[in-house]
C-alpha cells in the first residue's frame, strides 16, 4: 500500500542561478561600504565580482565583517586577520586600516548565508526550502594585483 504522493514532500532543486559553496572562484574586489544594521550593529561589507569560473562572470558577492561603532577592530576579529592576510602584514602603529588593502584578484571560498533578516530586523533560521544568497567565506590567497598601500594618520593622499 503506497502512501499519497504529495510534490510537497519532496526537496526543492537547488537554484540553478546561484553558485554552489565551494572554493574554486576567482573574484575581484569592487568597493566597499561601512554599514549600520538593525539594532545598532555596524558592519564592513567588501564587495567583489566572480571572474571565474565564467558561468558566474560578474555576479557580485559581498563579505560581511562585525566592527565596534568606533575604535578600532579588535586584533582578534575576522576584519583584522583579513586584513593582515591581505596587507601581507600587520598594520602599524598610526595605520588606517582602509580596505585598498583587498584591491586585486583573489581565490575564494564561497558559501551561503544560514539565515535571514525577517521584517522585524531579526535574524531567522532559514527554512528547509530556502535558500540563502551567496557569500564570501574566505579569501584563500591573492592570485593578481597588489595591496595598495595603508595610509598613515595624517597623511593626505593628494600633496600640494
Amino acid at each position: 500500500d503506497m502512501a499519497e504522493y504529495r510534490d510537497d514532500d519532496w526537496p526543492m532543486a537547488p537554484d540553478p542561478d546561484q553558485p554552489k559553496a565551494g572554493k574554486d572562484y576567482i573574484i575581484s574586489f569592487v568597493r566597499a561600504k561601512r554599514v549600520e544594521r538593525f539594532g545598532g550593529r555596524h558592519k564592513i561589507e567588501l564587495h567583489f565580482v566572480i571572474l571565474e569560473p565564467v558561468r558566474w562572470a560578474k555576479k557580485p558577492v559581498v563579505m560581511y565583517f562585525a566592527v565596534p561603532a568606533d575604535g578600532p577592530p579588535s586584533d582578534i576579529s575576522k576584519y583584522y586577520e583579513f586584513w593582515c592576510k591581505a596587507n601581507k602584514g600587520v598594520p602599524q602603529r598610526g595605520d588606517r586600516m582602509t580596505p585598498l588593502v583587498f584591491h586585486g584578484y583573489w581565490k575564494a571560498e564561497l558559501g551561503h548565508t544560514k539565515k535571514r533578516m525577517g521584517r522585524d530586523g531579526r535574524l531567522r533560521e532559514l527554512g528547509a526550502k530556502e535558500v540563502g544568497r551567496v557569500i564570501v567565506l574566505d579569501l584563500i590567497e591573492r592570485v593578481a594585483g597588489a595591496p595598495r598601500a595603508a595610509v598613515k594618520r595624517g597623511m593626505r593622499s593628494n600633496p600640494g
